[in-house]
């Protein structure tokens, strides 16, 4: 509770310097400070005052220190309202039913209880997450990359395979390659002639390693950095990606072109195809651009030929995209067109032949709209591995962590053929095994623990051609060092982080101090009916409702909308609807029997009446003249037995058997059905039926109204009547139903009032009890240095 105890000190200020005289305080009220005659101060007798760290303030057996007093006034003296008595003496009052709170919750074996222990330790290991994180690192790369976004590159590379574990004299000589290669491009060879003879990136080497155009969170995020930190066209120093190392070459910047949404029509047109198939491929593409010259319509096109299945039943629609997403050819195209509808000529790609329609252009979003989604990517692409290995380094720093380099020759020695079927073992008598590979503070991990490690963790790993013993192991050993460092380092923040400490100790006392209000305050003032029922009896003067009235006020654009609903709710509730259940009930010839088309239908109208508690179901059965006298009734009945049971109540069904009444005539099947229409009990849902059709065009309320809530009626005479108001923009008609006389509120009316009154008196009653049970005792002395020391300039 940060800052309270400087609260408490300001209440011995407050009092015009007559400090607390009396040591001892058996029953410590804010009424405490209060003027008494001067004594001699008394010292704490139980605890000897130490001149080093004397103790100030003690409630029960919890004692502070004048230097903790001090630390905290010294942080709180710019906020605290010291001219405010009031406001620091309820400050006060909550600083000590806290401190009784934590102790009474103590003494009572809440911290034994494992419940609390897991709480514990779970928001510890979210909290501790949380400072392990690089949240500064977090921030600036998410800068970084909407900065990005705003431009697009054009660039190429070279790719020189290593693989991402590899050792270091491999890792060196891969690099002394690239520094070859670089230079040998900076004194005239062609880049493109290079990447196309050395680039082990055969995708992009036929095409002189193009990459093409591409903004951020496109490619792996070294790539990335070196393209946009290299000049245009200039060569990138040698940049390390998990794939190996990489010249980056940058062709080409301009602004983002943004997005586009599109639409396409296409026309098949591959390889495998004859030269017939081909021709009538592009006649096919060529009649449909002619078409659209001539006016025809882009969808209906579409729908008709375009023989891309997954887009053609959505108007040719494809996803937003960027650059970086499709072939280049279809790219520049789609970029190319200025105006939404504009179309493009026909063009040819692998897949066959496309004409594109410009649905819209979406512009680059602004910072604050994107910086979510960035914020999930950065710690989720290869930002996030960036992120954590920094985050871990920052870790290894502020814990002393010390590395054995040498002993890595020597455990490259103990491998063998095995590590690569994932069925490594290493022997218990080897002296490797007890020599430091690292510690970390005061911990020292040997061999022995890394290659435990090894064992347990080796059928994890993925093993590609690339991969060796070495490789492996030094994967292995990162995780290793990665985990184990990680886990040192949450288990001792108190050490290092102050911060950690307080909010950890903040956390504690709220936990406890839930709990122990919950045990015995909380949970009693909901289960305790006998002692709401006496709160309410006693406070009945708390719950009293005041004259009202209570009135239907109706309000309309103009009078057709008027009349229509004066005609719906002019009679007697409940009011039509005019909605039907979807779907009317067939039969066929003399059946009642209920399908299961017809069950799930009913199950639907059950959930829409659950939802709608003031609807009724009017059900009307028919019969075909050629069917039986009964039928009609028996359908009737199967259809109410169904729903009563699955738990719709029988006073919201209106039953109507209408027989053989309303025949169609050429259809006979159409006579044998239920009809399900849809009423009301509330003229609200009338209002919103009307809605439905014109949004917020009726506007219908039916309730008690208080003097003071609303005007209009404020200004009418309260007795029942009709007044009609007819305003320049809509019409209000207010009906005044009758008035309520001045009456004192239900317990079940205000129960949750009375809940929450009951509650503060429990906890009340509560605090009490543990002042008595948890003294205050007050070192006057050390409270009057303390404050002569904060009036210091």
């Amino acid at each position: 509770m940060k800052n309270i105890l400087f609260y408490c000190f300001i209440v011995f200020t407050l009092a015009s310097c007559a400090v607390f005289q009396q040591l001892h305080v058996p029953t410590p009220n804010i009424d405490l400070i209060k003027k008494k005659k001067k004594s001699t101060p008394t010292v704490i007798s139980a605890v000897p005052l130490i001149k080093i760290n004397p103790l100030a303030f003690i409630i029960g057996k919890d004692s502070i220190t004048s230097q903790t007093v001090e630390a905290e006034l010294a942080l709180a003296l710019d906020t605290l309202n010291k001219n405010n008595p009031d406001a620091v003496k309820a400050v006060l009052e909550e600083y000590i039913n806290s401190k009784t709170l934590l102790l009474e919750s103590e003494k009572a074996g809440y911290t034994q209880e494992e419940a609390y222990t897991q709480e514990i330790e779970s928001y510890r290991s979210v909290l501790s997450q949380a400072y392990l994180t690089d949240s500064t690192m977090i921030k600036a790369m998410i800068k970084e990359t909407y900065k990005w976004l705003q431009e697009e590159i054009l660039a190429s590379h070279i790719l020189l395979t290593l693989p991402e574990y590899a050792p270091p004299a491999d890792t060196i000589e891969i690099y002394k390659k690239a520094i070859e290669i670089r230079q040998r491009i900076l004194n005239g060879e062609d880049f493109s002639t290079l990447a196309r003879q050395i680039s082990a990136d055969r995708k992009t080497a036929s095409n002189g390693g193009s990459l093409g155009y591409f903004t951020a969170l496109q490619i792996t995020y070294p790539l990335e950095y070196a393209a946009y930190n290299t000049a245009l066209g200039q060569i990138s120093m040698p940049v390390r990606s998990k794939y190996g190392y990489h010249l980056i070459k940058v062709l080409g910047r301009r602004p983002t072109l943004g997005k586009l949404k599109i639409a396409h029509i296409m026309v098949a047109s591959n390889s495998k195809m004859n030269v017939e198939q081909k021709q009538n491929a592009k006649i096919k593409i060529d009649s449909v651009y002619y078409k659209l010259q001539n006016g025809a319509n882009f969808e209906d096109l579409c729908r008709q030929l375009s023989e891309d299945i997954n887009s053609k039943n959505k108007n040719g629609i494809l996803p937003i995209f960027g650059v970086g997403k499709y072939e280049d050819v279809f790219e520049n195209n789609a970029f190319a067109l200025k105006n939404n509808g504009d179309y493009s000529e026909p063009f040819l790609l692998n897949s066959g032949w496309h004409i594109l329609k410009l649905i819209d252009k979406i512009p680059l979003e602004s910072f604050e709209t994107l910086e979510p989604s960035l914020k999930e990517k950065v710690v989720t692409d290869s930002r996030g591995e960036i992120v954590r290995e920094n985050t871990l380094n920052k870790i290894k720093r502020d814990f002393n962590f010390s590395e054995n380099a040498n002993i890595f020759s020597e455990i490259y020695t103990r491998l063998d053929t095995t590590l690569l079927k994932k069925k490594w073992r290493y022997s218990n008598e080897d002296n490797i095994l007890v020599k430091p590979i690292f510690s970390i503070e005061n911990k020292t991990y040997a061999v022995k623990d890394f290659f435990d490690f090894m064992v347990a963790n080796q059928k994890t790993i993925k093993i590609t051609q690339a991969s060796t013993s070495s490789t492996i192991t030094n994967q292995l050993y990162k995780q290793f060092v990665s985990e184990e460092v990680r886990a040192f380092a949450e288990n001792n923040m108190e050490k290092k982080v102050p911060e950690f400490t307080a909010l950890m100790n903040e956390y504690k006392t709220g936990v406890l101090s839930s709990r122990i209000l919950t045990d015995r305050v909380y949970t009693k003032s909901v289960q305790d009916t006998t002692g709401q029922r006496l709160f309410y009896e006693n406070n009945k003067q708390n719950y009293l409702l005041p004259e009202r009235v209570n009135a239907t006020i109706i309000e309309c654009p103009d009078s057709k909308f008027f009349y229509q609903i004066k005609e719906v709710i002019g009679k007697s509730a409940p009011y039509p609807l005019k909605v039907k259940l979807k779907n009317d009930l067939f039969f066929n010839p003399n059946e009642s029997k209920l399908n299961d088309e017809q069950q799930k239908n009913l199950i639907g109208l059950i959930a829409t009446m659950n939802k709608n508690r003031n609807y009724i179901a009017e059900i009307g059965s028919y019969a075909d003249a050629a069917e039986s006298d009964s039928i009609s009734g028996s359908r009737l009945k199967n259809v109410v037995t169904f729903l009563t049971r699955n738990g719709l109540e029988l006073h919201r069904i209106i039953e109507n058997d209408y027989v053989r009444t309303k025949q169609l005539n050429g259809d006979a099947s159409k006579n044998r059905k239920i009809v399900i229409q849809f009423l009301s009990n509330s003229k609200e849902d009338v209002a919103r039926i009307f809605n439905q059709k014109t949004p917020n065009a009726v506007k219908i309320t039916e309730k008690s109204y208080e003097k003071g809530e609303l005007a209009l009626l404020d200004s009418l005479k309260w007795e029942a009547g009709t007044k009609r108001f007819d305003l320049k923009d809509k019409i209000i008609e207010v009906h005044i139903n009758h008035i309520e006389a001045p009456r004192y509120k239900t317990l079940k009316e205000c129960r949750g009032l009375v809940i929450k009154g009951y509650q503060n008196q429990l906890k009340r009653e509560l605090q009490a009890a543990l002042r008595q049970k948890y003294p205050i005792q007050i070192n006057d002395e050390e409270f009057n240095k303390i404050i002569k020391v904060s009036k210091q300039p």
